[in-house]
């Protein structure tokens, strides 16, 4: 199965086992309300200890049935249908969880195989739980979107994209991740706006920036391969995802050019601002698009278009991809004041 973890390490930089268990721990912490993004504050408490004696187990073991479930088939763990992991889990394949072999790394720290299938009894309803709970809340989901001008129907619930979608949601009760970053990149755009003339007038550079930057703001995704058909009304998914991709390159060119005056210090301009606060809120959609890039160019040729984005753009990935061109959009509109300020 060597051919197996290559192409895991190729694709996503580590090998099947790692990108099981941080799967699998973005599932069981949606569950049990936990917020990977933040560092714990109740080391020592109750809710603290239950993580560490029950859903940091349970997650291990999730993990190796999505690791076998993977191996068994031959494809990588992203592409494991998440409700296949059920089969190990008390499943049809329940008497094979614990066979040889078993991944290279140990489970969780402090956890060893051994402990771990010694400990399944009180494990295995925790971790089917988790399974359960994210198969649920993806087909509530999927019913939101409502139905597919041709009918398209729902397609199996993959594992890569139950993770995007909880990397964009976050927790169930709260504003998603993203949030605070969208927020602020799109005060700091406004602010220069309104200071724009009065307060500031730009620098050369910054207008040059200004011209290169929009140019990328306003041209169509540059991928000739992942063009929709001919009659299409609007960008795919995936090519509106990817143009994140691209503006958030451009501003960083853009910043390197004329570090002096474009990047991160304390007497920061207003433009540089706004340009410093975008790509800080574009950094979180670039490994999902990244990795849906790859997704479209393995499409079946029998597969519409509809059934591949129903499938691989659930509505958490929506909300992310909208709200980040609304801000790009916002942006547009300062840089393009920024091209036609008259300089001092």
């Amino acid at each position: 199965m060597e051919d197996w973890e290559r192409r895991h390490r190729t694709l996503y930089g580590e090998d099947a086992w790692r990108r099981s268990l941080r799967s699998a721990w973005t599932l069981t912490a949606w569950k049990i309300g936990y917020d990977r993004n933040s560092p714990p504050q109740d080391r020592g408490s109750a809710a603290q200890t239950a993580r560490e004696q029950t859903w940091l187990p349970a997650a291990a073991l999730l993990a190796l049935a999505l690791w076998r479930a993977g191996r068994d088939a031959d494809v990588l763990v992203d592409d494991v249908p998440l409700d296949r992991a059920l089969w190990w889990l008390g499943g049809a394949r329940h008497g094979e969880l614990h066979a040889a072999p078993y991944p290279h790394n140990e489970p969780v720290p402090m956890v060893s195989w051994s402990q771990l299938a010694e400990r399944e009894g009180a494990l295995l309803g925790p971790a089917r739980e988790v399974v359960q709970a994210q198969v649920l809340a993806a087909v509530a989901e999927d019913r939101l979107l409502g139905e597919t001008p041709d009918g398209t129907a729902r397609s199996p619930i993959l594992l890569g994209d139950r993770v995007r979608a909880l990397d964009a949601a976050g927790l169930p009760v709260g504003a998603p991740p993203w949030q605070l970053p969208v927020d602020y990149a799109s005060a700091r755009i406004r602010e220069a706006g309104r200071t724009l003339g009065r307060q500031w007038t730009p620098r050369p550079e910054e207008q040059w920036a200004a011209r290169i930057l929009h140019q990328t703001l306003t041209a169509l995704p540059d991928m000739p391969d992942l063009r929709a058909p001919a009659d299409a009304a609007t960008l795919l998914w995936v090519q509106r995802a990817r143009h994140l991709i691209d503006v958030a390159t451009t501003i960083r060119v853009v910043q390197d050019e004329h570090p002096d005056t474009l990047r991160l210090r304390p007497d920061m301009r207003p433009y540089a601002r706004a340009l410093q606060a975008t790509d800080v809120a574009l950094r979180d959609i670039g490994t999902a698009a990244h990795d849906l890039e790859w997704q479209w160019a393995r499409r079946p040729n029998e597969q519409s278009i509809a059934a591949w984005e129903r499938q691989h753009f659930p509505r958490p990935l929506r909300a992310h991809v909208q709200a980040l061109e609304d801000l790009l959009a916002t942006l547009t509109e300062l840089t393009y004041a920024v091209i036609q300020a008259q300089q001092l």
